[in-house]
């Protein structure tokens, strides 16, 4: 059936970090790597016929989902089947 997973990163002090979590419909596959001034980028693979949701943490000051700007105004981004990529500015 259609799920849809939640996605909180809880990252600590990591600079990177690779994740495979299996779910009923294929796994969810993460990327994460923390750059240069605060600038952190998501690569998450989302299984066909499943959504998820990414929370947000507070400190969020710029959003970009598959190359487009997202308003600061929203705490979850949704993402679709298939690759998402995320860049993330913080304070």
């Amino acid at each position: 059936g259609f799920k849809i997973a939640q996605i909180k990163p809880q990252l600590g002090d990591l600079t990177a970090s690779k994740i495979k979590v299996p779910t009923n419909n294929g796994t969810i596959e993460a990327e994460y790597k923390l750059e240069d001034n605060n600038q952190s980028t998501y690569k998450i693979q989302i299984p066909k016929n499943m959504t998820a949701q990414f929370i947000l943490t507070d400190d969020v000051v710029a959003i970009i989902l598959n190359n487009t700007v997202i308003k600061q105004n929203t705490s979850v981004l949704n993402l679709k089947e298939g690759l998402n990529i995320i860049s993330i500015k913080a304070k």
